[in-house]
């Protein structure tokens, strides 16, 4: 008996091949899968047909579905630069001028001014006690002016601060070497120790001296921890106000300054200038006058 195998093809039915022996049922299966096969063949696509390419009628059918793309737009060019007038040139230039001219000519006014009236000044602070003068403008107080206040200036006796350091923070005593920069070099100074002894020089650090400022009593004495013996350092001088001061202005929240105030009364004519804006007719002094 011939066995069918899916080599021999499809064609033919269930009794015309042999299928050994295999039940009835397994062979009506085999022969059904054998008759379907042809149908199965014909519904496969034609790959070939698939990958072949388009015609030129067909490729310009599918060019003319696609929107064109948009044109871009022309870029504007820049104009073209020209040379501007000469004579507004020339107006600005003098209005830049005449304003840096006016600025040297206040700034040394200025300095006239505070000169003039720093003796005035001194003795107001010094001895009237006046510091702080209030600046108004229609009874409204726009700033003030500060005048330097007298101070009390610590001299120290640089013998009896040096031996006091040596005693009691021998840390904060240093070498130095007089009249020289020679002393950064650490071999130089040695050299200069073994050689020159006289020109090195042992200081008090300036550090230690602000410690020690607000540790001296009222006549500048201090406690020497070795010897328990008051040892005064220091004496105190009074130092007068030289007369020079400052303009502090108000600056109120979102409104102007003082200054713009000030100058806002002055631009209107509001506020009476003083000195030397005063009388703007008068000639101005000569630079090295001013100076």
């Amino acid at each position: 008996m011939t066995v069918w195998t899916p080599e021999m093809g499809p064609g033919g039915s269930a009794d015309d091949f042999g299928f050994g022996d295999l039940d009835d049922e397994t062979a009506a299966l085999l022969a059904a899968a054998a008759e379907q096969a042809p149908d199965q063949e014909e519904q496969q696509p034609d790959s070939a047909a698939a990958d072949e390419p388009q015609g030129p009628a067909e490729a310009a059918a599918e060019q003319e579905d696609q929107p064109e793309p948009e044109a871009a737009e022309p870029t504007p060019e820049a104009p073209a630069r020209t040379a501007p007038d000469v004579e507004s040139v020339r107006e600005a230039a003098e209005e830049i001028a005449m304003l840096d001219a006016l600025k040297s000519w206040v700034e040394g006014e200025l300095k006239i001014a505070k000169a003039k009236h720093a003796p005035m000044h001194a003795d107001a602070a010094n001895v009237g006690g006046s510091k702080t003068i209030p600046l108004k403008l229609d009874g409204v107080k726009i700033g003030t002016y500060n005048i330097a206040e007298p101070t009390i200036k610590t001299v120290w006796d640089d013998e009896a601060v040096l031996a006091y350091a040596e005693a009691n923070s021998p840390q904060n005593v240093y070498e130095t070497v007089d009249g020289t920069t020679a002393a950064r070099y650490d071999d130089v100074a040695e050299f200069i120790r073994l050689t020159h002894p006289e020109l090195i020089k042992r200081e008090v650090r300036p550090a230690f001296l602000t410690t020690l400022v607000d540790q001296l009593d009222d006549e500048c004495r201090l406690l020497d921890e070795k010897t328990g013996e008051l040892v005064t350092l220091a004496k105190r001088l009074p130092v007068e106000s030289d007369g020079s001061g400052r303009c502090g202005w108000v600056r109120p929240k979102g409104k102007p300054t003082g200054r713009e105030q000030l100058i806002a009364a002055w631009r209107s004519g509001k506020f009476k200038p003083r000195g030397a804006l005063a009388n703007p007719a008068e000639p101005a002094p000569a630079e090295s006058d001013a100076k």
